[in-house]
This record gives structure tokens, C-alpha cells and sequence, in this order.
């Protein structure tokens, strides 16, 4: 089975690596957030998690991984918005590639939360048969875009992890191993 593969021409490469394929990494993947002006590569691991990478046109490479709790913090504007801040950098000039992660409805909630959510977040919110669902790829866009990154030069990925067993690892699933995605600097 081949990897899944995101290219943007003359920018980045991304990666994930499906069940079955080894992962060769001579790089460590990255904790939870990194942002620098080094070239990489940079490794992500994740289970469910929303994997997130972004190229910056003045020559800034970093990713991020954000689960559930942290993207109802959002954690994508305070770290990200902190680091284009402290370097006078524009988020119009990001670009940023997530996935694959759960999608809505892997992501259940109860009514309490679903409604302070739709407070923030309402695109990200729905309500099917009395079942509550919030979308955590959807709030990941809603933060980039707050930040001023353009619709165009974010790129949601095709695939759920959980929906997709025999591709990809998924905690929700029950399965304890992690997805590895890596990026490049093209």
C-alpha cells in the first residue's frame, strides 16, 4: 500500500506513512508544536489527533498536532499567533496542510458542550437525531483563518482515521500505535 502523499508544488511534501510500511524517521516527530527557520524535515506522530503543517513564504517551517481539548483552547492561535507575532510575520503568507485526523462524527459531545462550542466555533457544530458533534479539522481551519491565513492555502486532508482501519492507527478504534506523518521542504 502506498503512503498517503500531499504535494504543494515548490513548497512542501507531506507524508503519512499507512500500516504495513515502515517508518525509516532520522528525525525525532515533534511533541506539539514547532516553528522555525531550519528546513527540516519535521515528524508528527499522532493517533487521532489533527496533524497540521504550514510553510511560511519569508522561509518559516513548522507543524502542530491538536486534539480535541487543545482546539477547543485553541492552541493552533495562541502558539502559532504567538510565534508569527514575535517574528512580525503576516498569517496571509501560511500555508497549512492538516490531516488525517477524526472527523464529525467520530467526535460526539454532549449538549452542554456542543452549545458553548456553536458560541465560537458554529460551522464546526451539528446536531443529527438528538446527537451532538463538533468538528475538530473544521475548528482548526476557523483558528488559521482568524490568524489571517487565506481559504486557498489551507488544505484539509481526505482521510479520517478512523474510517480508514486498514490505513491508519486510530485511539478511537482502540489501537494504541500512532500515525507518523513527515514533511519536507520542497
Amino acid at each position: 500500500m502506498q503512503n498517503v502523499v500531499d504535494i504543494i508544488p515548490n513548497k512542501i511534501r507531506i507524508e503519512t506513512y499507512v500500516k504495513g510500511n515502515n517508518v525509516d524517521l532520522s528525525v525525532s516527530p515533534v511533541e506539539s508544536f514547532v516553528f522555525t527557520d531550519t528546513k527540516g524535515p519535521i515528524a508528527l506522530s499522532t493517533h487521532d489527533e489533527v496533524p497540521l503543517f504550514f510553510v511560511h513564504e519569508d522561509g518559516y517551517f513548522g507543524a502542530i498536532k491538536v486534539n480535541f481539548q487543545e482546539a477547543l483552547d485553541n492552541k493552533i492561535g495562541t502558539l502559532l499567533g504567538e510565534e508569527l507575532a514575535k517574528r512580525g510575520l503576516s498569517g496571509e503568507k501560511l500555508t497549512v496542510i492538516m490531516g488525517p485526523s477524526l472527523t464529525f462524527s467520530h467526535n460526539p459531545v454532549e449538549e452542554e458542550l456542543y452549545e458553548e462550542v456553536a458560541q465560537k466555533y458554529r460551522g464546526a457544530c451539528k446536531a443529527t437525531s438528538g446527537v451532538y458533534y463538533v468538528d475538530i479539522p473544521f475548528i482548526c481551519l476557523l483558528q488559521c483563518r482568524a490568524l489571517g491565513v487565506p481559504m486557498a492555502n489551507i488544505r484539509i486532508g481526505d482521510y479520517d482515521t478512523f474510517e480508514n482501519p486498514s490505513l491508519f492507527f486510530s485511539q478511537a478504534r482502540g489501537e494504541e500505535n500512532e500515525n507518523v506523518t513527515l514533511a519536507t521542504l520542497l
